[in-house]
C-alpha cells in the first residue's frame, strides 16, 4: 500500500512540473469517531464516545483542466480511538491519540461558477497515513505510563468533500468544504490483540468536520 502511494504521488510530482499548480494551507476541526468489530467471546468490545480534533497542512492543486484537478498535500492530524472492555468482572474504557502525518491524493472536480468568482467542488480520493508519535492512552481517565503501542505505523483511508471555493483578487482563493474521513485498515497491531487474547478485533479512526483553507 505505501509502494502504490509513493508510486502515484511520484506521476503527479513529474506532471506538476508542467501543469498550473495552486498550493495553499488548510485547517480542519473534526469529530473524531471509532469502529470498533469483534469476534471474540471472551471479552465484549464496544466503542467509546467521540471527540474534536483538528487536522492541518499544507494542500497543491495540479490543474488537468479549467475544472478538473488533482489535489495533494502534506497534513498533520490527530486520530482519537475510544474503546470499551467488559469481562464478566470489570469495565475499561480507553482513549488514545496518536499523531499522524498525511499524504493525501485525489480527484477534485469543479463546477462552472455559480456566482462571481465562485465554484462549487467534489474531491474524492485516498490517504496514506504514517505515524509520528507514540500512542497516548488514557484508561478510566488516567494516563497510563510508557503504555504499550496498540496502532500499526501505517495506515489508510478515504477522503470525500465537498465544498465552495471563491477567488478574491487575481491569484488568492478562499475555500471551505465538509468532509468525511473513513479509516480502511486495522490499526490494531498483532501483539497487541493477542494481549487481549484475541485475534479477531478491528478498530478504525473516523473523522467528520469542516475544512477552511487559502490558496495563494
Amino acid at each position: 500500500m505505501k509502494k502504490i502511494y509513493l508510486s502515484i504521488l511520484l506521476v503527479v510530482a513529474v506532471y506538476a512540473s508542467k501543469a498550473q499548480v495552486e498550493i495553499g494551507v488548510q485547517f480542519s476541526p473534526c469529530l473524531s469517531t471509532t469502529r470498533i468489530e469483534s469476534k471474540t467471546q471472551a471479552f465484549d468490545f464496544d466503542s467509546y464516545k467521540s471527540g474534536i480534533r483538528f487536522n492541518t497542512g499544507l494542500v497543491a492543486d495540479i490543474f488537468l483542466r479549467d475544472n478538473i484537478a488533482i489535489s495533494t498535500g502534506l497534513w498533520y492530524s490527530v486520530k482519537r480511538s475510544g474503546i470499551t472492555v467488559k469481562d464478566s468482572i470489570t469495565t475499561t474504557n480507553s482513549v488514545s491519540n496518536t499523531q499522524y502525518l498525511n499524504l493525501p491524493i485525489g480527484l477534485k472536480l469543479y463546477t462552472q461558477e455559480i456566482m462571481a468568482n465562485m465554484r462549487l467542488f467534489l474531491q474524492v480520493g485516498g490517504v496514506a497515513d504514517f505515524k509520528i508519535s507514540k500512542d497516548k492512552i488514557k484508561q478510566n481517565a488516567k494516563e497510563l505510563i510508557n503504555p504499550n503501542s496498540f496502532s500499526k505505523p501505517f495506515n489508510s483511508s478515504v477522503n470525500v468533500s465537498i465544498g465552495t471555493e471563491i477567488k478574491i483578487g487575481s491569484h488568492n482563493k478562499l475555500f471551505g468544504s465538509i468532509f468525511y474521513n473513513r479509516g480502511l485498515i486495522n490499526m490494531l497491531k498483532k501483539d497487541y490483540a493477542t494481549s487481549l487474547n484475541s485475534q479477531n478485533v478491528s478498530l478504525n479512526s473516523d473523522q467528520m468536520g469542516l475544512t477552511f483553507g487559502y490558496k495563494f
